[in-house]
């Protein structure tokens, strides 16, 4: 009897060990242990294209290169381990990406056309020529090698935004070398009251690559309130008023002194210029015979230009001096001499936002017997209307370099506080309007027109993109003319002709001159939407255009890329080293070693070892007649 207990009690020992192992499985499963284990991660990047539709074959070049070693994310992460960008340019969400970053360039090694600046203005007026100056250059184009003509278009997308419903509305063509770059004016006259979306796209004759650059300007009706203010009877500015009283862009208002009891008046014209800077009444003020100015007129203007920041134009006649030349400070003048008719032909707009021609594309030019230039052009002066110097009237130390030779400045503007003074020496070219050979009207439209369209506003948006793709930051700056921290600004986001407010945009101090900012994400839907901005009775708007597949072949900077990618402790690399971009990643990227949490019993696995355990000790049992 004892022999057999003993036999039985050795039968047991498997079944209880079992029994054991699956009890301890069932406990660890309940109690949920956690086992701490070093390891390197595979590193997170972010691959972020800044022109997804020209280098979607480099993206994925790129992207194959570095699946096998890293986990790849095709958006921008800032908590990734590193960032690859291909492009050539910095991109929009700069500050949001994880350093360091590998910028790879789809430079191929051959000649590109590549744009590198599109200027043109967020706003501009119905029915006036609204400038669009673009810079070309060739990059990658042996030096002294055959110039490529280049051919240049400024076209005009619809909402569909596609070739054949595209319109070009300006057209250039030109000589680009491969060693300089190309400025090329495009102009574009607006129909209709919308943020109009336009596009720059530049060929070389025998290529069928287009770079192109998409921009959006808000278009307005907006009409100047210009004053002409005359101490004595002038014929210049009576010639340039009957111009600018034909264009019905234009609300004149004018007071011309015929005697020193009388005046001669249109409009509520104020009777001198110090009473004009109590109200910011008037975008531009137009002045006849300024020598003919009293002290307290010079006073006048000074404070309009500092505190309203309306433009003044000086519009001379003679040589003589006033009042007025201690604010030109431009040492008075010198007349050039009467032996030929000088002809200021074309009308060298150096100013940025003036093309220089007319509608139809005609240059402007002036033609004048008596023209004055300053003894010296004041500092921070800009040139506006410049004529070649001739003979003895060449002055090394007056004249300016333009891309004919030596000029002297005619026409130039200073800034002078909020406001902008502009003086012209075109003495008498009101004698010279024949159509045939002077664009007089237009020049004088045209200058007045950026005088008064230049003035500061009492409340001003600017946003640092109104072209954007869906959920795209945009920064928003709102500037004024006094403080904005008397008042709360409370910024929205509209429809098109939505009274209701999308979002509300949270905007703080930026400082202490009346400035405040803010950051905002655009709409997911594209559209046209409106930013608007208010402040007790101020209020102010600019027009958003969201839109998908946006160009943005301007702003290539290859020594900005170069600076960026060095302060995010990275490296600058050809397309042709694609297949060495793993390499370059893990040496700037520390992968250092972590900590990683393991929970064994949240597999599934466990309940493997738990079934086998429970059936072996069921199966001995039963062999042993126990079941």
């Amino acid at each position: 009897m004892p022999a057999q207990r003993t036999g039985m009690l050795k039968g047991s020992w498997p079944s209880t060990a079992l029994r054991v192992v699956a009890l301890v499985i069932a406990i660890a499963a309940a109690i949920d242990p956690t086992i701490s284990t070093s390891r390197r991660s595979r590193p997170l990047i972010s691959l972020v294209a800044t022109e997804p539709r020209r280098d979607s074959t480099l993206l994925r070049q790129a992207q194959r290169a570095l699946s096998e070693q890293f986990t790849v994310i095709e958006a921008p992460l800032s908590s990734a381990s590193g960032t690859v960008v291909v492009g050539e340019r910095v991109p929009a969400n700069a500050r949001a990406l994880a350093a360091p970053v590998a910028v790879l360039t789809p430079n191929t090694g051959t000649s590109r056309l590549v744009i590198r600046r599109v200027e043109a203005p967020s706003r501009g007026n119905v029915q006036s020529r609204i400038a669009v100056n673009v810079t070309l250059a060739l990059e990658g184009a042996p030096r002294g090698a055959v110039p490529s003509t280049v051919r240049v278009e400024l076209v005009r997308l619809s909402s569909q935004s596609t070739d054949d419903n595209a319109l070009v509305v300006s057209r250039e063509r030109m000589l680009v070398r491969g060693d300089t770059t190309a400025h090329v004016p495009l102009s574009f006259v607006p129909s209709s009251l919308e943020a109009t979306r336009l596009q720059v796209r530049a060929t070389i004759d025998g290529s069928s690559d287009t770079v192109r650059n998409d921009l959006v300007i808000d278009v307005r009706e907006a009409r100047w309130s210009v004053l002409f203010f005359d101490r004595r009877p002038s014929w210049m500015s009576t010639f340039v008023r009957r111009a600018i009283e034909r264009d019905p862009r234009f609300v004149v208002t004018s007071r011309v002194s015929t005697s020193p009891s009388s005046f001669r008046e249109t409009g509520r014209a104020p009777e001198s210029l110090d009473a004009i800077a109590a109200s910011s009444r008037f975008d531009a003020v137009v002045i006849g015979a300024p020598d003919a100015l009293a002290a307290r007129d010079v006073i006048g203007i000074e404070r309009v230009l500092r505190a309203r920041g309306a433009s003044v134009l000086l519009l001379a006649d003679n040589a003589n001096p006033g009042p007025v030349d201690r604010l030109v400070d431009a040492g008075g003048w010198r007349v050039l001499p009467r032996s030929a008719t000088n002809t200021l032909a074309p009308l060298v707009m150096v100013a940025p936002q003036t093309g220089g021609g007319t509608l139809d594309g005609e240059p402007l030019r002036l033609l004048g017997s008596a023209i004055g230039v300053p003894t010296r052009l004041p500092v921070n002066a800009e040139a506006i209307a410049v004529i070649e110097a001739k003979g003895d009237a060449r002055n090394d130390g007056d004249a300016l370099r333009t891309g004919d030779g030596a000029a002297l400045p005619v026409i130039w503007r200073v800034p002078m506080g909020l406001g902008s003074l502009l003086v012209s020496g075109a003495f008498d070219t009101w004698r010279f309007r024949d159509s045939a050979r002077s664009t007089f009207d237009a020049t004088w439209r045209e200058l007045i027109e950026h005088a008064a369209s230049d003035r500061q506003p009492t409340l001003d948006i600017q946003l640092s993109k109104a072209l954007v793709e869906p959920r795209e930051q945009v920064s928003i700056t709102i500037a004024a003319l006094s403080e904005l921290a008397e008042a709360p600004v409370r910024v929205t986001l509209h429809t098109i002709g939505g009274s209701q407010p999308l979002f509300e945009v949270v905007v703080t101090p930026r400082s202490a001159d009346g400035v405040v900012s803010g950051d905002f994400r655009a709409p997911l839907n594209a559209g046209r939407y409106v930013v608007r901005v208010s402040r007790g009775d101020d209020t102010a708007t600019a027009a958003l255009v969201v839109a998908t597949n946006v160009a943005r072949d301007a702003g290539a900077n290859r020594d900005l890329l170069d600076a960026w990618v060095q302060s995010r402790r990275g490296a600058l690399m050809d397309r042709s080293a694609v297949g060495t971009l793993p390499t370059v990643l893990n040496a700037l990227i520390t992968n250092p070693v972590r900590k990683t949490p393991w929970h064994p019993m949240r597999s599934a696995w466990w309940i493997v070892p738990f079934a086998l355990a429970l059936a072996g000790e069921w199966l001995l049992r039963r062999r042993r007649g126990q079941a």
